[in-house]
């Protein structure tokens, strides 16, 4: 079984320790924990997404194909929204775009992906703009939609 965001998860059960700890949840330790969060978890899903599409691409290319995926990925996979990661997955072709169009909506509920793209536009308020107000509950929310769309890509990268 494939342990997906587990740099993620070990920071938010830390994090939720701490909060229960010093009974911080709702204060602004528990928005600035959360920010924290998000860049880790945004961070985590783009670096993930691209180990995918690398390995799906090793599958089949030459080691010059590899090389140039790998010098190119950090250009493609900028994002983990959705809409951004379905954008990647469909550059394979468009059953792969599909198929990850499927297995999102059959695993993850709407909210929760919601929640991942809120989240992933308040990481980029986090790095350009004013910092918004989170909380470990909107993180541990995106986490599990995150997971959601890792499978999603995995599944949709098994097309042929």
């Amino acid at each position: 079984m494939v342990s997906d965001l587990l740099r993620t998860e070990t920071a938010v059960e830390a994090c939720r320790a701490h909060l229960t700890d010093a009974a911080a949840a709702g204060t602004p330790i528990d928005a600035y924990l959360s920010r924290y969060l998000a860049v880790i978890l945004c961070a985590e899903l783009e670096e993930t997404i691209r180990e995918l599409v690398h390995t799906r691409v090793q599958q089949q290319s030459s080691a010059d194909v590899l090389a140039l995926v790998l010098k190119v990925a950090r250009n493609i996979v900028r994002s983990a929204d959705h809409q951004e990661v379905r954008d990647v997955i469909g550059y394979f072709g468009k059953p792969y775009g599909d198929r990850y169009v499927t297995e999102i909506l059959a695993t993850a509920q709407e909210s929760g992906v919601e929640a991942l793209n809120n989240l992933v536009k308040a990481r980029n308020d986090i790095a350009h703009r004013t910092p918004p107000n989170l909380t470990l509950s909107e993180i541990e929310t995106a986490l599990v939609a995150g997971k959601h769309v890792l499978a999603a890509v995995r599944k949709a990268l098994e097309v042929a």
